[in-house]
């Protein structure tokens, strides 16, 4: 099987006081999410290296290699290798599937994230959705809307690998059966869809005797939530606060 990180790193003018470990979601990629959007700019400057990781099958060498179905477990043995070797205190930062991805780093008993800021993550996934929306070109009977509408409008990946990404991920996820290791900051926009069961999340973390803050920015979806000054700056008070 192929590697599944093809991570870019981008580092702060001064001194880097911490690395945030970045992943995008379902779709997407480092530039649309953390790039475009200016979050990696604001890491950068309040001091914040970012290892942005991109989901496997959504680059452009990514082929379609991937065949195995333990995908999210390899994906989290990888990242669990790669974090020591990152400028601590590592953060974690997740949007949409990429923070389903942050939230199961924080569920393994050896974790290594100080904290993390998840974005658009709700308890439910919606991988089976997605898969049927792309197989058949219409929603399905248990997720009327078509969630990934805009997604798949705006994507640069191929639908044969998305389609394969949301096959190989479609488990089931029970974030109540978790255990969750460092503080975290929930952001969702207001009309998020995909994170309206996100109270689930919040009751999981506090079980588990960790700090959770919640965010839901005003006017913002599931998408434009990205675009929002505020989860910015929020989130970044929040990484600054947890730094070691």
């Amino acid at each position: 099987m192929m590697p599944l990180l093809n991570a870019q790193l981008f580092e702060p003018d001064a001194t880097t006081r911490a690395t945030v470990l970045a992943i995008h979601g379902f779709g997407g990629s480092t530039e649309q999410s953390w790039v475009k959007p200016g979050w990696i700019k604001k890491l950068n400057a309040a001091g914040f290296a970012v290892y942005a990781v991109p989901l496997p099958l959504h680059t452009a060498n990514a082929g379609s290699q991937v065949s195995d179905d333990s995908l999210l477990k390899a994906v989290i043995g990888q990242l669990s290798a790669q974090i020591p070797q990152l400028s601590p205190p590592v953060m974690g930062l997740g949007f949409s599937f990429g923070a389903r991805v942050i939230w199961e780093l924080l569920a393994t008993p050896d974790q290594q994230l100080t904290s993390a800021v998840l974005i658009g993550l709700g308890a439910t996934n919606h991988m089976d959705a997605a898969a049927h929306e792309i197989a058949t070109d219409q929603a399905s009977a248990h997720h009327p809307a078509r969630l990934f509408d805009r997604v798949l409008a705006h994507t640069a990946v191929p639908q044969d690998n998305l389609l394969r990404f949301a096959q190989l991920t479609a488990d089931n996820f029970e974030p109540g059966n978790d255990t969750i290791n460092a503080p975290v900051l929930l952001i969702s926009g207001e009309f998020d869809e995909l994170a309206q069961d996100s109270d689930e999340l919040v009751t999981a973390i506090t079980a588990s005797h960790q700090i959770c803050e919640k965010l839901a920015v005003p006017g913002r979806d599931h998408i434009s939530v990205l675009t929002s000054g505020l989860a910015r700056s929020t989130a970044v008070k929040f990484f600054t606060r947890h730094t070691g």
